[in-house]
């Protein structure tokens, strides 16, 4: 005869105890395995994004010598490249950039990563280029979304650039993106528009199908305004007071979809055509009717339709922030220096600055969990060409002094020059003593 047995009601708890214990120990490496992957993803990301400027870096040193021997040192005096059609150009601030960026169809991209000046340029690599109206004002990195952005008063303030003719015309699709930060104020919250033949406050091509704004405001939500299909936008109010991602898409089919923060707000049946040509411009900030109120950051066009998944990755997106600073490449003038080569702003006693090679340092910088975090590559860079000058005149005197940007025949200076015959002389090198 078997025995029927279980298990007391104290053997039951302990049980669960157990389990709950293991449970959770497990759901702890769970978490740390997936944050140490994250850590580990981004700063696999941070190092590609420096490895990738310094090599931009020593393109632009190689086709500009001047641009980067030129620039402020240290590494207070920070900078990125934007790329046009002639090459690099190192711009003061810092990029803001993102890892699920889409190039794909971009047209304009105003990052304003400048933080100083009254020129913003447009990081999609076609040189489309704004200018300050009546000033708008830098905003700091902390305040931003990526990097640096554009605070704008509602009353007076904007950028401008009066060729717009790039922008997608007709009823063709297109895509407006951008964060902001609206403030309750201004009197027409225009964020950007395009189409006039002059932009900026007071645009008035009426009756011509030009004119296309994008605007954000307490009282008058998030919305189309186009003189071809009036005024669209969802039910929903927009935002105030905190960053949103704002998304418009043109679908090409007569239908217009708003987003914000990667969601889907409303599509609605709008034939908004545009006929831009060359000479219409673009104004961000400023319309028709008034002025935005509030921040801006990283402000695009696209001459497609986004798809949906393409605005949630644009959204959802690590932001990063990038830039380079140089210092001088300083060498010794003894030739038993146990270091024969430093780098510095200033070289110090016993060293001279080298003018055909400088130190680059790239940054990238993330913030994460409270603090910010970066990842820095230094290299050496060194101009070289085959034919850098053809000396043939050692009177000195006529030349400036510096690193010269084209082929000279003549010395800044005839100082070191011993003249021992007619037409040469022998020349003493710079720091070292005639043997």
């Amino acid at each position: 005869m078997r025995r029927n047995e279980g298990q007391s009601l104290i053997e039951v708890l302990i049980g669960l105890a157990i389990g709950a214990l293991i449970i959770g120990a497990a759901s702890i490496a769970i978490a740390f395995v997936l944050r140490a992957g994250s850590t580990t993803q981004t700063l696999t990301t941070a190092t590609e994004l420096s490895q990738d400027l310094m090599s931009k870096v020593k393109s632009f040193a190689l086709s500009n010598w001047n641009g980067v021997y030129n620039l402020q040192h240290g590494s207070t005096s920070t900078y990125f490249l934007v790329s046009s059609s002639s090459g690099f150009m190192a711009v003061p601030g810092e990029e803001g950039i993102i890892d699920g960026e889409i190039q794909n169809g971009l047209v304009g991209r105003w990052g304003f990563d400048e933080g100083t000046g009254t020129v913003t340029y447009d990081e999609s690599g076609d040189g489309h280029n704004g200018t300050f109206v009546n000033g708008p004002v830098w905003q700091a990195t902390s305040t931003c979304k990526e990097s640096y952005c554009l605070g704008f008063n509602g009353s007076s303030t904007y950028v401008v650039n009066n060729n717009g003719g790039f922008l997608p015309s007709g009823g063709s699709a297109r895509t407006i993106a951008f964060w902001g930060y609206p403030l309750p104020s201004g009197s027409y919250p225009i964020v950007i528009a395009y189409g006039c033949s002059s932009e900026g406050y007071g645009c008035s091509d009426s009756g011509q199908g030009k004119y296309v704004a994008v605007e954000v405001g307490a009282s008058w939500g998030f919305r189309v305004d186009a003189e071809t299909c009036g005024i669209v936008g969802p039910s929903v109010p927009a935002p105030q007071q905190a960053w949103h991602f704002f998304t418009v898409v043109f679908n090409g089919d007569n239908t217009v979809t708003f987003y914000i923060d990667g969601m889907n707000k409303s599509t609605v049946t709008a034939p908004c055509t545009i006929n831009t040509v060359n000479g219409n411009g673009f104004s961000i900030g400023a319309g028709r009717w008034g002025y935005y109120s509030g921040l801006l950051d990283d402000v695009r066009v696209y001459n497609r339709a986004l798809s949906a998944n393409e605005i949630d990755q644009l959204y959802n997106s690590s932001v990063f922030r990038r830039y380079f600073y140089v210092d001088n490449a300083c060498r010794s003038i003894s030739s038993t220096s146990t270091s024969p080569l430093a780098s510095s702003t200033t070289c110090s006693a016993g060293y001279y600055s080298d003018p055909s090679t400088q130190k680059v340092t790239a940054v990238t910088e993330w913030d994460a969990a409270g603090k910010t975090s970066n990842f820095s590559l230094s290299d050496f860079v060194t101009r070289w060409t085959n034919f850098v000058f053809d000396q043939s005149d050692w009177s000195g005197g006529l030349n400036p002094n510096g690193v010269f940007g084209v082929p000279s025949n003549q010395f800044a200076s005839s100082v070191n020059v011993t003249a021992t015959g007619t037409p040469f002389g022998a020349i003493q090198i710079q720091n070292l003593s005639q043997q």
